[in-house]
């Protein structure tokens, strides 16, 4: 089963509008390389970790906003869906037990603090009679609180952002690619292969087919890429699916656009 987590943030509201921060520009761009090496601060502003109860790690998320309007109350995250259940089972779907951490380095005072930690006010999971498909992708995690970072850029619509002519993208996860805690960063460039040319079987539906980076990386990592001047959110890393793939983001558009857009 394919599953993706959304993180919702929800903004502090003035009259039911907030300006949202420009997605996809942070203020230190990243610089992936070919081989697992360390991000650099401020590099990945978007990407956060759900803790439980204050000490076990659950799965990673990432900030996500709509490239042009800037005028909606919602901001939005990613991860695995299999994580996000799995954790939701663990905490009793009590969700006052969860808390959001972002390293941020790239907060509008440009003041340097990790990490700063976020209260949760929903879990939302996405139910198979809302999918287009039979599987499920996506949940959806309503922070009480308005998370100040740049957020990656949501590839809305999706019929007109190509990732397959992206010159530079790159995974980046917390565990499993040899950092010590929760908010030990890595990352890795890799390329988008077509998926004729993929050495697995994929759906190009609702998978990304990319050069093999062994599975270092934890659930709900994110794998970006840059359009232009803004980097885009194009897949998500699931457990569920092989080395060479992430879930395709624009796979579940409708749901996530949805929740992004919804009082």
């Amino acid at each position: 089963m394919f599953a993706l987590i959304i993180l919702i943030a929800s903004t502090k509201l003035l009259a039911y509008q907030v300006m949202a921060m420009e997605c996809g520009v942070p203020l230190v761009q990243p610089t992936p390389r070919k081989s697992v090496k360390a991000v650099g601060k401020g590099m990945t502003p978007w990407m956060g970790k759900v803790i439980m109860d204050d000490a076990d790690e659950g799965p990673t998320v990432t900030l996500v906003r709509h490239p042009k309007k800037l005028n909606y109350i919602r901001t939005i995250a990613v991860t695995s869906y299999l994580a996000a259940s799995d954790m939701m089972k663990r905490i009793e779907n009590d969700v006052s037990r969860l808390r959001v951490h972002f390293d941020l380095y790239d907060v509008k005072d440009a003041v340097e603090g990790a990490p700063n930690t976020y209260s949760v006010k929903a879990v939302i999971l996405e139910s198979q009679a809302s999918s287009d498909d039979a599987l499920l992708h996506f949940a959806v995690v309503v922070l009480n609180e308005e998370v100040d970072a740049t957020p990656l850029c949501f590839p809305y619509p999706s019929s007109i952002v190509d990732f397959s002519s992206a010159s530079t993208c790159f995974m980046s996860g917390y565990e499993n690619l040899g950092g010590k805690s929760g908010f030990d960063l890595r990352y890795k460039k890799l390329a988008v292969k077509d998926p004729s040319n993929c050495p697995i079987d994929v759906d190009p539906k609702t998978e990304i087919c990319t050069d093999n980076y062994r599975c270092k990386a934890d659930d709900g990592s994110p794998f970006q890429c840059k359009i232009g001047d803004k980097w885009y959110i194009a897949g998500i890393r699931d457990r569920g699916i092989a080395c060479n793939a992430f879930v395709n983001v624009s796979s579940s558009e409708n749901f996530i656009m949805k929740n992004m857009f919804s009082l």
